[in-house]
């Protein structure tokens, strides 16, 4: 819903792109973070621990019993890392940094939003 298909991996799990919201974390690169890997996001699925989403280059992981529920874990974790990022960084990145965290809030309401609604 926010980094990846809907629908479960199949096994084993497989790694996605972020495809469109990728544009956005770039376009922020230079204030934020030089990654040194493609942005991905791995996938994998336990029957017994659910599913576990990881986000490599910030090492975060979120967990849930449906899909759902783990984006959801992600996604606040995800916000959560960036803006702790940006406050420990000087005024000027800091600044520059309250845009890429305000288009990141708003996505997530956004996700959040459809999550409740559908």
């Amino acid at each position: 819903m926010l980094f990846w298909k809907k629908t479960p991996p199949p096994s084993p799990s497989p790694v996605y792109a972020l495809p469109e919201f990728a544009p956005s974390l770039l376009r922020f690169d230079e204030f934020i973070f030089t990654f040194h890997e493609p942005l991905l996001c791995e996938v994998k699925f336990d029957a017994e621990k659910g599913y576990e989403i990881s986000f490599p280059p910030l090492l975060i992981t979120g967990r849930g019993e449906s899909f759902s529920e783990a984006e959801m874990a992600f996604s606040m974790q995800f916000y959560s890392a960036y803006h702790k990022y940006i406050i420990s960084q000087p005024k000027a990145l800091s600044e520059a940094g309250k845009h890429f965290t305000e288009a990141i809030r708003q996505y997530l309401r956004h996700v959040f939003v459809e999550m409740r609604t559908a």
